[in-house]
């Protein structure tokens, strides 16, 4: 018998039913933030194509919108499932942030390439000191 007057064999199931629970819901908040990822990256490519004055405006009123429908999202998961909001919650976190950081490196570093010459010499990276 356990402390709580439980045998432990369930004590040990309960243990497990926990374990794939947490499971579960770290599942669900890596799927979150792929999905949160590719809509934020799709929103600000098709918002990206109008006035360049507005742009930043609409990319903070896009940001703002995505967050209350991820707040409303993790509510109801709160409030109507049975899985961890906090292990759907710092599994969001943790992949978004590398998602983004992996987009934002991309970004920067796209406009980096030379374009190839088009007369057929050899191609010379900026900055390479034999490129005399």
């Amino acid at each position: 018998m356990g402390r709580e007057g439980t045998p432990r064999g369930s004590r040990q199931v309960f243990g497990e039913e926990e374990l794939e629970l947490t499971l579960v819901s770290v599942v669900v908040g890596l799927a979150l933030a792929v999905a949160y990822h590719l809509l934020s990256v799709r929103l600000q490519g098709w918002f990206s194509r109008f006035s360049a004055i507005l742009l930043p405006l609409v990319f903070v009123v896009g940001f703002l919108i995505r967050l209350l429908v991820l707040a409303v999202v993790l509510v109801v998961i709160a409030l109507w499932t049975p899985l961890s909001i906090v292990a759907v919650a710092l599994s969001f976190i943790g992949l978004f942030t590398v998602l983004t950081g992996i987009w934002l490196y991309r970004m920067a570093t796209k406009g980096r390439k030379t374009p190839p010459p088009g007369d057929g010499t050899p191609q010379v990276p900026i900055g390479d000191a034999d490129a005399g």
